[in-house]
């Protein structure tokens, strides 16, 4: 049975105001083909804490970190003028070392880091399903890298179970100048596990029963999300995170409210062709904040 952590493949998986967009920008863009029930496709792509780094060199350094009592890493590169903080949201069965580890998420963390992006992993209390914990292991993170690199804005890229915690933080502002999520494989609704093997682990991460209310991303009303970027990477045979239980209602719900777009890929659950380096950048930098404009 294939897992969220798809573990054939090492290394892959799972309140300060920041400047918030208040309308939405553009209709939602969706998949085509069997995932074409609501629009346009936007593209198909291929496949405590040491001491301060030495950002003098030429080359990106590798950080370790603790914070808040969960290791972390940070990508930082060279120069002391980062375009952004990009934090990683790991799906199930990952650790902090899935950023550096795992030959896809690598390939985005070298081409975000080449354009300037501090990029950053945390553990999270691990399997911790996006519960309160876990969100502010990553809330915590984002401080600590603003303080040590004054990174001017902040992108969440959430892989499958990393869904759950990312949509909470960009829905309650948890971190400032929060800039957008891209989402690979991307779990919405954690209820969905409910009888599955991850059930009772599930049950756990919230204190002995299912996430109620807006403990789950699908409840969320809309208007948190209004305005805010949100791309969607989405293979149409995934059978883990199933789209017609995850993006297809969230879609549907911030159809005119967010500034959403889904980009299709090939094959099942986190397939390579998911981790596209050079959409992801073009689309960070197209939904970059511009200094000052409080958006």
């Amino acid at each position: 049975m294939q897992t969220l952590a798809d573990s054939d493949r090492p290394g892959v998986g799972v309140d300060p105001r920041g400047r918030r967009r208040t309308t939405a920008r553009r209709p939602v863009q969706v998949l085509l083909g069997g995932l074409a029930a609501l629009g346009l496709l936007v593209g198909c792509g291929s496949s405590d804490a040491p001491s301060e780094p030495d950002t003098s060199s030429d080359e990106p350094q590798v950080v370790d970190l603790e914070v808040g009592g969960q290791s972390a890493v940070a990508v930082v590169p060279p120069g002391d003028d980062p375009t952004g903080l990009v934090l990683y949201v790991h799906g199930h069965g990952e650790t902090h070392d899935s950023l550096t580890g795992g030959s896809d998420q690598k390939r985005v963390t070298d081409r975000l880091v080449a354009d300037g992006y501090v990029v950053a992993a945390s553990d999270a209390h691990f399997n911790a399903w996006g519960n309160e914990a876990s969100q502010q292991d990553y809330v915590a993170l984002a401080a600590e890298l603003k303080s040590r690199y004054d990174t001017p804005q902040t992108f969440l890229l959430a892989e499958s179970m990393g869904g759950v915690a990312a949509l909470q933080i960009l829905a309650g502002d948890q971190i400032p100048d929060l800039a957008g999520l891209a989402g690979i494989s991307m779990l919405v609704d954690p209820t969905v596990a409910a009888d599955t093997e991850y059930g009772e682990e599930l049950r756990a991460a919230y204190g002995g029963q299912l996430p109620t209310g807006t403990q789950n991303p699908l409840n969320i009303p809309a208007e948190q999300f209004a305005g805010d970027p949100i791309r969607l990477y989405i293979a149409p045979e995934d059978s883990t995170v199933v789209y017609a239980e995850n993006a297809e209602p969230f879609l549907a719900k911030l159809q005119g409210v967010a500034d959403i777009s889904a980009v299709g890929c090939e094959g099942g659950h986190i397939d390579p062709s998911c981790f596209q380096p050079d959409d992801l950048a073009e689309w960070f930098e197209a939904n970059a904040l511009v200094p000052g404009s409080g958006n």
